[in-house]
């Protein structure tokens, strides 16, 4: 994890933030100082080219990308990001961030999953569905082990038994809010 220590003496988890529209991105920075007020966002993109230069150059923790925008698509830059070089220092322990897609189109929720996503988030992004990202992610930078797809797993497109598994999951959340928005149906587990 490439976490600062704060004035307090407490780790910051450190988040990159990228969409094309910078109300969604001004909304969701708004709303993660409200779940997450540990994380520090330390940049801003507005297309999928910067947000992996971003990457690149802040190495943080978690990524939050949309997935259209202009430039390279947020499943793209997720591609990119998970083939960036791991850093020449050895004393540099950053691995790769956690990746969230936080977006208005559920379609891609399996070409998301196959990318090695840590969670999907249909926009808006409500405080209440962020609360569950956030629990997810922290248990998952405390846990290394959890951390889900590896690099070469993503790159070699080994991602199949889990993407099975994290489809199962977001079908079953999406059936969830899905009922809580429009009525009653059969919880299928």
């Amino acid at each position: 994890m490439s976490t600062q220590n704060s004035p307090s003496g407490a780790a910051k988890v450190r988040g990159v933030i990228a969409d094309d529209e910078r109300l969604m991105r001004d909304q969701l920075k708004a709303r993660l100082a409200e779940v997450w007020p540990e994380m520090q966002i330390v940049g801003e993109a507005k297309n999928g080219l910067e947000a992996v230069d971003l990457v690149a150059e802040l190495r943080p923790d978690v990524v939050f990308l949309d997935i259209r925008m202009p430039g390279l698509s947020g499943v793209d830059a997720a591609r990119r990001i998970a083939q960036l070089p791991a850093p020449g220092d050895a004393d540099d322990e950053w691995a790769l961030p956690e990746i969230v897609f936080i977006t208005a189109y559920d379609q891609y929720a399996i070409e998301a999953f196959e990318q090695g996503v840590a969670d999907y988030v249909l926009k808006p992004a409500e405080r209440e569905r962020l609360g569950v990202t956030v629990a997810r992610i922290q248990q998952r930078l405390l846990e290394p082990q959890q951390r889900g797809i590896t690099r070469a797993e993503i790159i070699d497109g080994q991602a199949h038994t889990q993407l099975a598994q994290a489809m199962h999951l977001f079908q079953r959340h999406f059936r969830i809010v899905h009922h809580r928005a429009f009525g009653h149906f059969q919880l299928q587990t």
